[in-house]
């Protein structure tokens, strides 16, 4: 598909930036062609050859040939016209930009409750590990005092 720019130059893909333009599908009109009214044609006989008995090859020569009628019509082409973005879109675009890495760099409600559900876990994960730690600790006092016992 062709690309043009505004001024209708073609352009390649390889000179786009769209950083700074946008493409959009457009159809043109290539050529226009008028209407044509039907006319018979203009012909007369012309002698090729002639027999003795009488006979003749005859053909028939068109001085103007039979035209059928024709309603008016457009030859279309559907091109990509590139349009490059106004200053105002432009920083437009880098305000939009900037507000989003602001937006990424601020938690939202929802991380930060995702955030205390781990920490969360997280605490409680520890407290069973130091029970059970404790736990650990209790049966080892045991078994040393009943090996001072065995002494």
């Amino acid at each position: 598909m062709r690309i043009l720019d505004q001024n209708d130059k073609d352009i390649t893909a390889s000179t786009i930036d769209l950083t700074k333009g946008h493409l959009e599908i457009e159809t043109i009109v290539t050529a226009h062609h008028d209407a044509v009214e039907a006319s018979p044609g203009k012909s007369h006989i012309e002698v090729l050859r002639e027999y003795p008995n009488g006979g003749r090859d005859v053909a028939t020569v068109w001085d103007e040939e039979p035209v059928e009628a024709r309603d008016a019509w457009d030859e279309k082409e559907t091109i990509q016209r590139y349009i490059p973005y106004t200053a105002d879109e432009l920083a437009e675009q880098q305000k939009q930009k900037e507000e989003q890495k602001k937006a990424e760099l601020i938690p939202t409600n929802s991380d930060l409750s995702d955030a205390m559900v781990d920490l969360a876990q997280s605490v409680s994960d520890n407290g069973d590990g130091l029970a059970d730690l404790g736990a650990l600790v209790s049966e080892l006092e045991e078994r040393i005092s009943n090996l001072e016992g065995v002494k």
